[in-house]
């Protein structure tokens, strides 16, 4: 986990998305136009495959490709190149969505594919342009958040105010957006200490510039600038919510009023500020660990036990279970391993 691995690498000229069908003149292609045509182009040669057809992938799939499968393998070019087969079936992308981003160097690419007649999958692709050429590569954005749990008692009940492994305890989870590789984690109180191990814990998680978002916690930005420096492009995304309220509605969900993006280091690109991602990892961290659903008592009574069972819920969630967004575990899709893992890999290792 020391680096944010990209899951494809494509480097494709953008001269040649457009071919010259006549002698006569047309007029330029814009890069929207070129990038929808590229991809159609590179998916009629993996149809047709014929000598020119691989000849085209060839080029436009870089050295060091790597494509994970729908089946959750990783491949990569030589794989990729000697699984190609002809095929009979008749294929059409359709619906492209092109957006982009940093003065038109980024752009996300989304569309459809219809195999004989039937809609059969979605694809998302991210494009980063450096000179002429366009990159299809996976974007690099982090974001962090805090989810509240308690162990032995809560803080209001605690007999010794000065006990840190009781009431009150913080888990805090950093979340790759694109993999969802959950990337560090930490257990604590929500403070400017445990903050600044957290994001230690990040910066020794990463390597090269990634934009990250956190929450409006006061002790993100000095933690951020002490242990990441200048290598992000950070921002936090205050939410502002209503008060809460007593008597049946006390455990509804708060409505949300508002958001504050206040950007703080570099410069971070505003479409991507966004912490619903974590948040939604959140919540399948509740959903999935009993010590932390609220209103049971299956909360942990001591603190190691409840270090452990987070540590092993990293694990699976990272390891062993097939994300439905991704179609793999997000430790394939991060890079950082080629199978789907079982508790004796982990033992194991």
């Amino acid at each position: 986990m020391k680096q944010l691995t990209c899951m494809l690498l494509l480097v494709i000229a953008v001269a040649g998305a457009s071919s010259i069908a006549s002698a006569q003149p047309k007029p330029k292609m814009t890069d929207e136009q070129a990038l929808i045509a590229l991809d159609k182009q590179w998916t009629a040669a993996e149809l047709r495959l014929n000598d020119e057809d691989r000849k085209t992938i060839d080029r436009i799939v870089a050295d060091d490709y790597t494509d994970i499968t729908p089946f959750g393998q990783i491949e990569n070019k030589a794989q990729y190149m000697a699984a190609l087969k002809h095929s009979e079936d008749t294929e059409v992308a359709d619906e492209y969505v092109v957006r982009f981003f940093d003065g038109g160097k980024l752009a996300v690419m989304t569309h459809r594919g219809t195999v004989n007649g039937k809609p059969t999958y979605r694809s998302t692709h991210v494009w980063v342009k450096r000179g002429n050429n366009w990159q299809l590569i996976q974007a690099k954005e982090v974001q962090a958040d805090e989810l509240w749990g308690f162990c032995y008692c809560k803080e209001r009940n605690k007999q010794n105010p000065n006990n840190e492994r009781q009431g009150d305890a913080w888990t805090f989870l950093a979340v790759e957006r694109r993999s969802k590789l959950i990337l560090t984690w930490h257990l604590g109180r929500r403070n400017r200490q445990d903050t600044e191990i957290f994001i230690e814990k990040l910066n020794e998680a990463t390597t090269g510039n990634f934009q990250l978002t956190t929450d409006g916690m006061a002790a993100y930005p000095k933690a951020v600038s002490i242990s990441l420096g200048t290598r992000v492009d950070y921002s936090q995304l205050i939410k502002i919510y209503t008060g809460m309220t007593e008597g049946p509605t006390r455990y509804s969900p708060a409505k949300l009023q508002g958001t504050i993006i206040e950007p703080w280091i570099g410069n971070p690109n505003r479409d991507l500020i966004c912490t619903s991602h974590v948040e939604r990892t959140n919540l399948t961290v509740r959903m999935r660990m009993r010590r932390l659903t609220r209103l049971t008592n299956g909360f942990s009574r001591k603190w190691e036990n409840l270090k452990a069972a987070i540590a092993l819920f990293v694990f699976s969630f990272n390891f062993r279970e097939i994300h439905r967004s991704i179609r793999c575990t997000p430790a394939m899709a991060a890079g950082v391993a080629n199978t789907i893992w079982t508790w004796a890999d982990l033992f194991a290792n």
